[in-house]
């Protein structure tokens, strides 16, 4: 019995996309040049950012939320938006250039959905408080899942942590030392209280 091995198909083929948007690049300096208005973006880029914001959308991390639609029409935006920056010279991989941006226009939807909902359940504690000064009868309404929301919200992206600076080394500032390469971001693998 012969197995034979399954040939893998991507549903965006990578070498494609670079030459659709390098085409579409020269075609805007050719118009910026000339005054006209810049041209439309051709149907297959079209194509590939639709397909990647979907397949992007079914990922594990974004799959149960109930605003996948707007997920894809935020991903689709901000990857038409950002196509006119993709550089030839930085990268050769449009595909993961595209998907990032998605994945970013991602994250932004999930902290604006997080905001609106973290406005309508202070409303609804507002309304109760309210009620309670009035002396209104009303049921007795249990805030403590309000309360995670807001909390959550507001620890999250309200009050974001503060960046450390950067420990200054005892190392000589000698142009070949390992010192003057390091990198003045934090480590993500900081421990609190290892210096």
């Amino acid at each position: 019995m012969v197995v034979k091995k399954l040939k893998i198909v991507h549903y965006v083929n990578n070498n494609d996309l670079v030459t659709a948007i390098l085409k579409w690049q020269n075609d805007c300096k050719v118009a910026l040049k000339a005054g006209q208005e810049l041209p439309r973006q051709d149907n297959y880029i079209g194509k590939c950012i639709i397909q990647i914001c979907s397949g992007l959308a079914s990922r594990y991390n974004f799959v149960n939320f109930s605003y996948r639609d707007e997920f894809v029409s935020d991903g689709i935006e901000a990857c038409v938006k950002a196509i006119k920056n993709f550089d030839i010279k930085k990268t050769n991989k449009a595909f993961v250039y595209l998907t990032m941006v998605a994945f970013r226009a991602f994250q932004r939807r999930i902290i604006d959905e997080r905001k609106q909902h973290a406005i309508k359940h202070k409303n609804f504690q507002f309304r109760n408080m309210i009620a309670d000064l009035d002396g209104q009868i009303h049921e007795n309404v249990d805030n403590e899942y309000s309360s995670r929301i807001i909390n959550e919200y507001e620890t999250k992206h309200m009050n974001p942590k503060p960046v450390k600076n950067k420990v200054k080394n005892n190392v000589s500032k000698n142009k070949n030392s390992f010192s003057s390469t390091v990198s003045t971001r934090p480590s993500k693998f900081y421990v609190k209280g290892c210096k």
